[in-house]
């Protein structure tokens, strides 16, 4: 297991600082690029919480207008709940229901519609539903918490997005840089082998 103390040692290896005389300028031109690609992934921190920060913010647009243009009301049941099944099929053992009922629209009018409703509901009985201002149902509203949580995962996915686009830079580049490290070996064991 590697610790902190040994991985910092690892990249002042890799980044070869010092006068190490067996390093080349392959070497080293390699050891600039793993501290560019680390300054780099520091530098993209607060931009992607930049990012993160806008997309909480346009998110939390939504949420303030869902509030203000949804509301719950009561809408009744205008049909049984069909039985929940006696032929042992799995699907008819669903929790939810889909049944007619009637609610009150926010305009003052009536809306019939399709509701969700659990095993065991009667006839008549009303359940809750949110509408929006036109009396259609619309799903619950989101919430702060949801706006947050939607702001810190654009964020984080902005900054690993950028972290994974200079790690594939990087390994690029490496893979040029190994290519020359394989030339300039073959030419040094030709000039050993024949002597020129």
């Amino acid at each position: 297991m590697t610790t902190s103390g040994g991985l910092l040692r690892r990249l002042v290896r890799l980044a070869h600082l010092g006068a190490n005389p067996l390093a080349r300028s392959v070497d080293r031109i390699e050891g600039m690029l793993v501290g560019c690609v680390l300054l780099l992934a520091l530098l993209l921190m607060p931009v992607a919480a930049t990012v993160g920060s806008s997309a909480y913010a346009h998110q939390a647009e939504v949420v303030e207008q869902q509030a203000a243009q949804r509301q719950q009301t009561d809408a009744v049941l205008l049909k049984e709940i069909p039985d929940a099944g006696v032929h042992g099929n799995p699907w008819d053992a669903m929790p939810d229901r889909i049944v007619l009922a009637r609610w009150d629209a926010p305009d003052g009018g009536t809306t019939e519609g399709e509701v969700p409703v659990s095993h065991g509901v009667p006839l008549g009985s009303s359940v809750q539903i949110w509408v929006d201002e036109s009396g259609k149902r619309v799903s619950a509203p989101l919430d702060a918490e949801v706006a947050g949580a939607f702001g810190f995962g654009v964020g984080l996915l902005s900054w690993l997005g950028g972290v994974l686009l200079l790690a594939l830079g990087f390994l690029v580049a490496r893979w040029v840089l190994n290519r020359v490290r394989y030339a300039e070996w073959e030419r040094a064991w030709e000039r050993q082998a024949f002597g020129s």
